[in-house]
Parts: structure tokens; sequence; C-alpha cells
């Protein structure tokens, strides 16, 4: 078995229209973008019909949390584009922009600090078609237990919480201390609550932990992560220094950041190989700080 299967110039052209040719000369798998995983009962029963008059009934859940209909013949390729979006299912292409956005269940899990498919649904609608250097992932998850996986994406949006200790209230009890997940919490010689802010994660736990109501939630906020990727040269992404305190702020970052990659990338050059060429301190230089009553967080990681 061949390793790597040349493709033509027709199944180039179709995989920018999320026609992926597979090994069979002939025969496509098709790719829909599911923002954040969300389909309806009604979209999966269309699907089912569709998938099952045109293909083998075979459907593949990829890790973007899209679906991909497998050995689908080149003459039904028109047919079922046609199918697909009036069942509001288009397919989305695999070339140079946007990709499908990843997120967890956000406030539906018990964990969950900030509502995720209402935001996949915006900074995809905020993208929109552009074309850039090269694809661009998004990741968006609720707390930062990260279940999405957020952090290593192009641009990752994390929830958490931010607190305030009121030590006249503390009673040295230790609970928030046991309870603290990362172990950022401490007493200190004199018996009052410390923390280490650069391992402090912005769960929350210690609020849910107190039982006399000495940590306090101040709000929750958006911490972004830029640059990150996996694959064969895998990056680890810079955490942007302000928090965010609103999807207006997220959708803005995002904005910029999409026209100073388009500015400054190179052609099939990632996002993340982009910022350590150009640099993370250039980068934060030309774009706009978000406007925020509190922008003192301090940056975490890279």
């Amino acid at each position: 078995m061949k390793p790597h299967i040349k493709t033509t110039p027709t199944d180039r052209q179709r995989k920018l229209m999320g026609y992926i040719p597979m090994r069979e000369p002939g025969v496509y798998s098709i790719r829909l973008h599911c923002i954040g995983g969300a389909l309806t009962a009604e979209n999966l029963v269309a699907l089912s019909q569709i998938v099952t008059k045109y293909g083998t009934s075979e459907v593949h859940v990829t890790t973007r949390q899209s679906m991909e209909l497998s050995n689908i013949p080149a003459k039904h390729l028109e047919a079922m584009h046609r199918d697909l979006t009036a069942a509001g299912l288009s397919p989305r292409g695999s070339g140079p922009w946007l990709r499908s956005i990843i997120s967890c269940p956000g406030t539906r899990c018990r964990n969950g600090l900030i509502e995720t498919t209402p935001l996949a649904k915006a900074l995809y609608e905020a993208a929109g078609e552009r074309k850039l250097p090269h694809k661009f992932k998004i990741g968006i998850t609720g707390c930062p237990n990260d279940c999405a996986g957020a952090t290593g994406n192009d641009f990752g949006v994390m929830g958490i919480l931010r607190k305030t200790l009121h030590e006249d209230q503390c009673m040295h009890c230790e609970a928030c201390v046991r309870f603290c997940p990362v172990k950022a919490l401490s007493l200190d010689g004199n018996n009052c609550v410390k923390l280490d802010e650069q391992a402090c994660v912005d769960c929350g736990k210690c609020i849910s932990a107190c039982p006399v109501n000495a940590w306090e939630s101040a709000g929750e906020a958006y911490r972004i992560t830029l640059g990150a990727k996996g694959g064969r040269i895998p990056l680890t992404g810079h955490v942007y220094p302000y928090p965010l305190d609103s999807e207006e702020q997220v959708i803005a970052l995002l904005t910029a950041t999409l026209d100073w990659y388009s500015r400054h990338g190179q052609s099939r050059e990632r996002f993340g190989a982009t910022l350590n060429r150009i640099g993370w301190e250039l980068f934060l230089a030309d774009t706009p700080r978000p406007v925020s009553p509190d922008n003192h967080l301090p940056p975490k990681g890279h």
C-alpha cells in the first residue's frame, strides 16, 4: 500500500469545497462543520437519510466535533451538496481558512463558567469566509479543566473565575487549601491563606469549598491562548496577558488576531509559527489591548 497518494487538480479544488478524496479514485468523504459539535435531532434525521441515499450509511465523527460522510461517489457530490444545504448541513472546505470550532458543553456542565455554544457561533460568524495564510483552529472550554483541549488551538478560549479573599472572615480551616486541585493555596507562618498566583488556574473551587464565604466571586472572565497546535511539529501557545470580560472583547481580539495573521503570515505558515517568527511582543504591540476595568491578571504559561 502506498503511504501517500497524489491528488489531481480536480481533487484539490474539490477539497477546498469540503470534498475530501479517499484512497479509491473517484470516491470522497464530505466534511461538515458542526460548530461546537451542535446538531439538532432534525439535523441527524436528515443526515441519516442523505448519507443512506448517496453513500454507504457510514458517518465518521472527527476529532473536531464535526461529521465526515464517507464513501461518496463523485457522481453524487452535486446532488448530495444540494440536499445537505437544504437541511442546514452545508459542507465546508479544508483550505486556508477557519476550521470547525470545538467546544465543551459550557454551563450545561456543573464546572462550566462561561456559555460556550453561543460564543462558538459568534466567533465563527465573526471570522467569516476570509482566506488566511493557512488553516486556523479555535477551541472553547468552559473552565480550566479544558475538556475540549482549547489550549491546543490557534485561538483558545477558557472560562475562568476571578475571586477575592476577605481575610477578616477567614477561619483558617484549610478547607480551600485541601480542596484546591492544583495546590495553589497554603497557610503561611501567620496561619493566613497564601495564594500562589502562578500556580492558580482560576477555577473557583476555593469559593465553593469555603464554609464561611471568605472567598467571594469577582465575576467570570475569558483567558485566551494564542498560537498553539498539534501535528508533526507541535507548538505551545502564548497566554494573552489580559483577561477579557465579555464575548464582545473575545470577538474583537479574534478579529484583530486574524487581521494581524493576514498581514504577517506567509503562505502555508500556521499562526503559531508566524507569532514565533515575528515575535510575541510585537503581536501584543500591534493588537489593541481590550478595555476592561480589571486588566491586571498576571500572565501564565508562555
